[in-house]
């Protein structure tokens, strides 16, 4: 038997089809608006980050210039930089020079840690006397290689760190440990009493963890 088509079902299923496609249409467009929308947010947001970043390590550079011209000429007297200054009044001075070879690592230490601080340059955790006794630990920010400590992770044991006091004295560590940690596990600024000691602590890709890079003075 024959099926009998009804041409007002037909039409119909062609009118409901039409809504279902309208809706399917601006439910597309709608998250390719979004997508958009999105994407240059994202682009917009790192951007400024990297302006941010740029901004804050030409600071650092600026430091390290007048600390370099200054050696070049400079007597038995120490090095005489000015202190980093916020805009909201907050200080800090400028203990010595970092530098690491192997990964082009070169960068001032400061003697405060605080978020602003950390954009700028590397800073005194924990530890008394830069190149003194004890464990000096110093803190730096993972910005993914955009400098500062990203690059902590190529390192290995037997790499060589460099440590520059504003009076022109050095003390080179030799690299003995290299771990990742939790965020609440600050066991690696335990101080010692008898030798020089270096520890490096930043961020991981994954902000839960922490690296430490542990040194000690290569006699």
């Amino acid at each position: 038997m024959n099926q009998i088509i009804f041409p007002e079902k037909i039409e119909n299923n062609l009118i409901n089809y039409k809504k279902e496609m309208k809706k399917i249409k601006k439910i597309y467009k709608f998250l390719f608006i979004f997508s958009i929308l999105a994407a240059l947010s994202f682009s917009s947001y790192y951007f400024f980050l990297y302006l941010k970043i740029s901004k804050k390590d030409k600071i650092s550079e600026q430091i390290l210039e007048v600390y370099d011209i200054q050696q070049l000429y400079a007597s038995a007297t120490p090095v005489d930089l000015p202190s980093i200054i916020l805009e909201n009044g907050e200080s800090a001075e400028i203990l010595g020079i970092i530098e690491i070879e192997k990964i082009n690592l070169r960068y001032p230490i400061l003697s405060k840690t605080t978020d602003d601080f950390l954009k700028i340059a590397p800073c005194k955790f924990a530890g008394n006397k830069l190149n003194g006794i004890g464990n000096f630990c110093i803190a730096g920010h993972n910005y993914d290689n955009n400098e500062l400590f990203s690059n902590l992770k190529l390192l290995d044991i037997g790499d060589m760190i460099s440590i520059y006091t504003l009076n022109g004295n050095s003390v080179y560590y030799i690299i003995y440990d290299k771990y990742e940690t939790t965020a609440s596990n600050i066991s690696c600024i335990e101080q010692n009493t008898k030798n020089r000691e270096l520890t490096l602590y930043t961020c991981t890709n994954n902000n839960n963890k922490r690296l430490i890079i542990k040194a000690k003075e290569n006699r």
